[in-house]
């Protein structure tokens, strides 16, 4: 992938990125520019700004495209990249995925406006909470390992008193699961502790959605039984989510209309049905069952 970079020069010799261009949505930041390492991200890099000419930058390239605002989609950050400062991403409206590490320095607004964007790809947890703490819509944490979904919440403002002063009030339970950060180690226990308080007050499909994940990847789960009775209390629910991957680990939580239902609904995937087909035999004693009586 060739791109034009413009770029600053730090007293480290260390790089910032100031803005890119290319020729495809799907963004891949160098790690090293003509031998130097590129560590962070600048300001408004992937926004709105205009290209100043004391920038340095690499040699052009044909039929370029600035990656900024509604054209990028995904962004590949190398290991190098410790830093991103303020409003890096600002109004990137199609910005659907970042593949990032850790981050040492996160400055304010980096993802303001970025409502597409629900799926952070990183090596760790761990470091997430500063970045999920500027996302306040669904966003799921993809690591090597696992993933885990954290819901949207809200921030109401209530006039409180007289020369209209306000106050901040906090909806959803999506921030509190958002705070299960200690020493910077995630607390998955607190983080299942929210799912009681969650299930009566969010709407079913985010609770289910909470709970799918959370059996689907099970890293250091508490209150399993909790997640698996409201799985199978709202198993309509959660059947568009299944497919061939993910059968074997949901099909015992489900009624024989669930996996009929499986079967008529997602006649595209063979492999399910062929899953979904045998398991109805063997579980609910049907002798004889074919394709024919889909």
């Amino acid at each position: 992938m060739e791109y034009q970079i413009y770029y600053e020069e730090k007293q480290d010799h260390t790089l910032i990125i100031l803005k890119m261009i290319g020729q495809s949505p799907v963004v891949y930041i160098p790690s090293m520019i003509e031998g130097k390492k590129v560590t962070e991200i600048g300001a408004y890099c992937f926004s709105k700004t205009e290209i100043q000419k004391n920038w340095k930058h690499t040699k052009a390239v044909e039929n370029g495209t600035i990656l900024s605002l509604n054209y990028i989609e995904e962004v590949y950050c190398p290991d190098s990249i410790t830093s991103i400062q303020a409003c890096a991403f600002y109004n990137c409206r199609k910005l659907k995925a970042i593949h990032i590490h850790e981050i040492q320095v996160l400055s304010h607004d980096v993802f303001m406006n970025c409502l597409s964007l629900h799926d952070i790809y990183s090596f760790s947890i761990d470091s997430m909470k500063p970045m999920l703490s500027q996302i306040s819509w669904n966003i799921t944490v993809h690591t090597s390992s696992f993933s885990i979904f954290f819901p949207e919440y809200y921030e109401v403002y209530n006039e409180i008193g007289p020369a209209h002063i306000f106050g901040i009030e906090i909806q959803g339970e999506g921030y509190r699961m958002r705070q299960c950060f200690k020493n910077n180690l995630f607390l998955f226990e607190e983080y299942d502790a929210c799912f009681d308080k969650l299930k009566k007050e969010e709407k079913k499909e985010v609770a289910c959605f909470v709970a799918y994940m959370r059996l689907l990847f099970p890293e250091k789960i508490h209150g399993i039984k909790e997640y698996e009775d409201f799985i199978i209390e709202n198993q309509d629910i959660c059947l568009s989510w299944i497919d061939a991957s993910s059968f074997d680990r949901f099909k015992d939580y489900f009624n024989q209309d669930s996996i009929l239902s499986l079967m008529d609904t997602k006649k595209e995937d063979i492999e399910l049905i062929t899953k979904c087909i045998a398991y109805n035999r063997m579980r609910f004693k049907k002798n004889r069952y074919n394709f024919e009586d889909l």
